[in-house]
């Protein structure tokens, strides 16, 4: 199931990149985001997000880019970028395919994951904590390239902030998260 997806994914990308090159004077970038690129697993990711930065309108061309399946699609255009929302999520998280690179690194910023988490109320603070850091086998904060600023608070790369989220839901441990970038 993994590998057809993974498959399905190299095949998407070189289709967005075929209508890229067919378009070059209508699309600014098509850029990817979502849970995919924040470390989701691949087996349980329903659809794939997929912002097509405009350079100006063309119906026929939307038509055409509506018809592609598994796709969570937006458009914006390059005039209107900068006001609007999603820009904060395609910067902090987006890859452009176009450049084949992540957003943030085309501006020279590290995208990060800033978890807040409390074990008030854990039954097994010693074990979460062994997981965590490490006791007998790798720890999820290795795994995860993260840092941990002080007791209950990790800051984790973007790519890796749903692995991080799984692991808190699975112990039913408490906590916020917040995104920051850092130059």
């Amino acid at each position: 199931m993994v590998l057809k997806k993974h498959l399905s994914l190299q095949n998407l990308k070189k289709t967005l990149l075929n209508i890229y090159k067919n378009n070059k004077e209508k699309i600014f970038d098509i850029v990817v985001f979502g849970s995919f690129v924040k470390g989701k697993d691949i087996e349980f990711i329903g659809d794939i997000d997929i912002c097509i930065i405009l350079k100006q309108r063309d119906k026929p061309m939307l038509n055409d880019l509506d018809k592609l399946k598994d796709m969570h699609i937006n458009y914006l255009y390059l005039t209107e970028l900068y006001t609007q929302p999603l820009w904060r999520t395609l910067i902090r998280e987006g890859i452009s395919l176009i450049h084949n690179k992540r957003l943030f690194e085309m501006f020279e910023f590290k995208s990060y994951g800033l978890y807040v988490y409390e074990l008030k109320g854990l039954k097994n603070k010693s074990r979460f904590s062994q997981v965590l850091n490490g006791y007998k086998s790798e720890s999820v904060l290795k795994k995860v390239n993260g840092i941990a600023l002080k007791p209950g608070v990790i800051l984790v790369p973007i790519e890796n902030v749903e692995y991080f989220r799984t692991f808190l839901d699975t112990w039913n441990v408490k906590y916020t998260l917040k995104y920051t970038f850092i130059f």
